[in-house]
């Protein structure tokens, strides 16, 4: 099966489960197509954010993905990376674990808008240069397909810069569905 078929497998299962937003779901699986693609989807609650991101990034990555939630306090290590402490007790040699969210291939960012501003800086890092540092350490970051969700009106939101915002290739603004759509 060529690529062109398998997304459109992909565009038609996800309608089948996901109702109304026909056109933006269009164009949030087209952004997919390119390396280290990023999608941002903006509603409010109850709309299927965090349900649209999942069916996309399961489609694309099977189960090598990786969902931070901005809903609990994300520590750094969680995200990037931390240290290896027996190798710094036995060996004084800093050796950094990488996370897994760095080292999977669909990474996911549920309710971005509460992540904190520095796990928000790593990621913008990411995002912008391919790449993560950790305690001295670098890490390239391959290819990768990042989705990210949130509530721009949720009371418990960061405020993040602009030029965050601007790393993702595409932001989708969900709708609620209509009374005959549900």
């Amino acid at each position: 099966m060529n690529i062109q078929s398998k997304i459109l497998q992909l565009e038609k299962e996800i309608n089948l489960r996901f109702v109304g937003n026909e056109e933006a779901i269009r164009m949030m699986i087209l952004n997919q197509l390119h390396p280290r693609s990023t999608t941002l989807i903006r509603a409010g609650r109850g709309v299927g954010k965090s349900t649209l991101m999942l069916l996309l990034l399961k489609g694309i990555c099977g189960d090598d993905l990786v969902v931070v939630s901005g809903a609990s306090e994300v520590k750094r290590g969680e995200v990037v990376g931390r240290l290896h402490i027996p190798s710094l007790e036995k060996e004084g040699v800093e050796k950094v674990l990488w996370a897994a969210f760095i080292q999977s291939k669909g990474k996911a960012l549920d309710e971005v808008n509460r992540l904190n501003p520095y796990t928000t800086a790593n990621i913008h890092h990411l995002m912008q240069f391919g790449e993560v540092w950790a305690y001295g350490k670098r890490a390239k970051v391959g290819d990768y397909v990042l989705i990210a969700n949130e509530n721009p009106m949720d009371a418990t939101s960061f405020i993040h810069p602009p030029p965050f915002y601007d790393r993702f290739d595409i932001c989708l603004f969900l709708r609620s569905l209509t009374l005959s759509e549900k």
